[in-house]
């Protein structure tokens, strides 16, 4: 579990309980479609962006249930990075 797969040059998803997108911007940075849902699944994405030499741009959270925002305040934490979501999930 939490295994990366490429599925485009720049896109890929990370397998997990709740599957989470990810856009490579350039060579270093990323952004992640939801954020797993929990602290662990944000420590286990932290370990993929850091083997891959990524940095964490942007989380853009498609709604509000906890399985796919769980691990956005570790990883804004973490990172610093944006958390972005639409009208009513803000």
């Amino acid at each position: 579990m939490y295994e990366l797969i490429q599925l485009t040059e720049r896109t890929y998803y990370i397998k997990s309980p709740t599957n989470i997108g990810l856009f490579r911007l350039d060579e270093k940075n990323v952004c992640l479609i939801d954020s797993g849902n929990d602290k662990e699944a944000g420590r286990k994405v932290r370990q993929i962006l850091d083997k891959n030499g990524w940095t964490l741009r942007a989380i853009l959270c498609t709604h509000s249930h906890a399985d796919h925002i769980g691990g956005c305040k570790y990883l804004q934490a973490q990172t610093g990075c944006k958390v972005y979501s639409p009208g009513v999930e803000r």
